[in-house]
């Protein structure tokens, strides 16, 4: 019976954890619909085998058939998940993505019901192919994450902690896939050379546990279903009195006050953090006074109606950028405005580099590749595939 409890508890996860993605993250469906098929195709999974446990059927062992056969799509559709995730939502899935597990599970049926010659040795090929199908996606993730994940650019300190959730989630998301091919690849080693029931029993409560895991993860840390479109959403979906960049705000200082002009400052400055917050993001989000190339922290100051000290002091005890980073920040997120909106179709990169602020395309270049882990080249040639 504990196999039909763990089976039942890991179903259940899984059904929960689709309802959460389908009610709270349905803008990101996109990325996470690779997330939700591996998930729903091993919740009924687990299901029918917590079923199996009670009521021993000919259907029941018939769909856990079906929804083993389906669990080749696992590791095809986690690597696509990470595509799209590390590589923005815009990326084109091909179809041919998904031809050879369905072919595979094609074949898996019809030698289940056409007699033919030799079955065991095709039953091995077929589970040799689904395994080098496997190690091949899994070869490929892991390609696309020491390109896109482990060396993406983390110069930026207020999308440090969006980074390291994100690098950590795919990271143990690959780690779990590697796991569940092993196993994988010890069930089909037993069932075609030892046929050990027992053993493979336990491996499936192995697989069971992974799940669970995987499963209380997604559950315990909702925020990784996002993406590293995060703060673009926020900004794109800013409602006052709400903050786009609470990652860059802070309510408490950064630092110890030292200085005695500043501890004069404090008391004056901090019952208003929020106000000043919310009105530097209104002017420089959607008023575009970064745009103007040589606009200064007093400038800023000036156009908010508060005394440059203020302004200074904000910046240097309750942001997490600096005043010149805060800049590169919203003329980049400004630019990346401008080129969903067809900017390039009629300009260049130089024209857009003066228009959201810069001073120089070098400049502009080099903070665009800073904070969004490309080049502006590559990232438009990304959203035209």
């Amino acid at each position: 019976m504990l196999s039909y409890l763990l089976y039942t508890i890991v179903s259940f996860s899984g059904f929960l954890i689709l309802f959460i993605i389908n009610s709270k993250y349905r803008t990101l469906s996109n990325i996470n619909i690779f997330l939700q098929i591996p998930i729903g195709i091993s919740s009924l999974r687990f299901f029918f085998h917590a079923t199996t446990v009670v009521y021993q059927t000919p259907l029941t062992y018939s769909l856990i058939n079906a929804f083993d056969i389906l669990g080749t799509m696992t590791i095809v559709c986690f690597y696509l998940y990470i595509k799209r995730l590390v590589l923005k939502s815009n990326v084109k899935i091909r179809n041919f993505h998904f031809f050879s597990p369905i072919l595979l599970i094609v074949v898996y049926l019809l030698i289940q019901v056409i007699e033919v010659p030799y079955r065991p040795i095709i039953r091995m090929s077929y589970a040799a192919c689904a395994m080098l199908i496997a190690i091949f996606y899994c070869i490929m993730a892991f390609m696309l994450l020491n390109k896109h994940v482990l060396h993406r650019p983390k110069d930026v300190k207020s999308f440090a902690v969006q980074d390291q959730v994100i690098h950590n989630w795919v990271l143990f998301l690959f780690i779990c896939a590697c796991i569940l091919i092993l196993i994988f690849s010890f069930r089909v080693i037993l069932y075609n050379f030892y046929d050990v029931t027992k053993s493979q029993s336990s491996l499936l409560l192995g697989s069971s546990i992974l799940w669970l895991v995987l499963f209380i993860k997604i559950i315990m840390t909702p925020k990784i279903l996002y993406g590293y479109d995060i703060l673009s959403n926020k900004i794109d979906a800013i409602a006052i009195p709400s903050l786009a960049m609470e990652s860059i705000w802070s309510y408490s200082e950064t630092q110890a006050i030292t200085n005695e002009k500043d501890q004069r400052l404090s008391p004056k400055i901090t019952p208003f953090l929020r106000e000043h917050f919310h009105r530097i993001e209104v002017a420089t989000i959607f008023n575009k006074f970064l745009r103007n190339g040589d606009a200064s922290i007093d400038d800023l100051a000036h156009v908010i109606k508060i005394p440059s000290s203020h302004m200074v002091y904000l910046f240097k005890y309750h942001s997490n950028e600096s005043f010149v980073d805060f800049k590169k920040i919203i003329r980049v997120y400004d630019a990346l405005t401008l080129i969903k909106n067809g900017y390039l179709n009629s300009q260049t990169f130089e024209s857009l580099a003066v228009e959201v602020g810069f001073t120089s395309y070098t400049s502009f270049f080099l903070s665009f590749r800073q904070i969004t882990g490309k080049s502006p080249q590559v990232y438009l040639s990304s959203r035209a595939r």
